[in-house]
């Protein structure tokens, strides 16, 4: 509690002053305090030391303050600052009739401490070493590895694709052609496609797609639709093909949101070929509730003539065929299948 006496009059039991904190509490303590008064227009100024005080199970008021004493022995100056009540009044201390005080207290009660090292504030950067990876993949620094894709050169480096890749790791040390050469021949995939799905394996992030979009697969190419489900499903086949799990599924889920009536039966196809099952549900699932639209298309039609397995299973789907009976029917159709072809062949001969 702060309390100010004008005159100075009493401040706590038996002590006077003019202004100072009030202790109630009982209980051993240490505190700590400072008292700032305010000039007229300016900033506070400290009125009197930086006191402190221990006090052993005292109960009762007490006061502390500058001028606080006991009554049988006065201070050397009384007052705020040594003035008289209406010294203060006419002072510089006061503005608008409004003395402003501030009053700065620390306590510590007693019982145990606890000791904490001293935080240097020390500021620890973020991590880079994605950024660092692409950097030395764009910069061909010690790079030992040369893919040409479709005729263009890309450079990389054999221990980041062994590490992110076990179809690179035996391509590249287990005897093959590659592992001697360090060449690489790429024929089914876009140089634009192959350099996104590098830079997946040298940062672990995925492809900024609006970048990827920006490189047209082919002049005929008429809409950024169509460009970004055609990039989207060559980045799935090449993460198929190097059993890149991680990007893989990302594409499957960036193509479920891609689905439409007149792209749905090419995506289900290649899902189904690279066996994407929850792309391939997806379209599934989709080809069920559009099934009246779907089904007047040209890729559709396709679909039906080149894919007579892929047509069983959007049946069995469409009927609501749990997913083991359905994999049991289209294991007997492919089995049939084949003693056909086979009849087929001994027949021709």
């Amino acid at each position: 509690m702060l309390l100010w006496e004008p005159g100075p009059g009493p401040a706590g039991s038996a002590q006077h002053g003019s202004l100072a904190v009030l202790l109630w509490e009982g209980g051993r303590i240490a505190l700590r305090y400072r008292i700032f008064v305010k000039v007229r227009g300016g900033d506070f100024v400290q009125w009197g030391e930086t006191s402190t005080e221990v006090l052993e199970d005292e109960h009762g008021c007490k006061a502390f303050g500058p001028d606080v004493h006991d009554g049988s022995s006065d201070p050397a100056k009384m007052g705020i600052f040594g003035l008289t009540h209406e010294e203060l009044l006419r002072s510089e201390w006061v503005e608008g009739d409004i003395l402003t005080v501030k009053f700065v207290l620390e306590v510590r009660l007693e019982g145990d401490c606890e000791s904490r090292p001293l935080s240097q504030g020390i500021d620890i950067p973020g991590p880079t070493m994605s950024q660092d990876n692409r950097a030395l993949w764009e910069k061909g620094t010690c790079s030992d590895v040369e893919f040409v894709v479709q005729g263009y050169s890309i450079q990389a480096h054999s221990p980041v694709l062994c590490a992110r890749s076990e179809v690179f790791q035996k391509q590249l040390t287990v005897g093959m052609q590659e592992s001697m050469s360090k060449v690489v021949v790429i024929e089914d995939c876009d140089p634009a496609t192959f350099r996104a799905f590098l830079q997946f394996l040298y940062t672990d992030t995925f492809p900024i797609l609006t970048e990827l979009m920006a490189q047209r697969l082919s002049p005929c190419e008429k809409t950024e639709g169509f460009s970004r489900i055609a990039r989207l499903q060559a980045l799935l086949a090449v993460s198929h093909k190097y059993e890149v799990t991680r990007l893989l599924r990302w594409c499957e889920s960036q193509l479920c949101d891609q689905l439409s009536n007149s792209e749905v039966s090419g995506i289900l196809c290649q899902a189904h070929l690279l066996e994407a099952r929850h792309l391939e549900k997806a379209c599934l699932a989709f080809i069920k509730e559009h099934m009246v639209d779907v089904i007047k298309l040209p890729a559709f039609a396709e679909l039906m003539r080149q894919w007579p397995d892929i047509m069983l299973r959007i049946g069995l789907f469409s009927a609501g065929v749990p997913d083991m009976e359905a994999a049991a029917a289209l294991d007997t159709f492919k089995g049939n299948q084949q003693t056909d072809h086979k009849r087929k062949r001994e027949e021709s001969e």
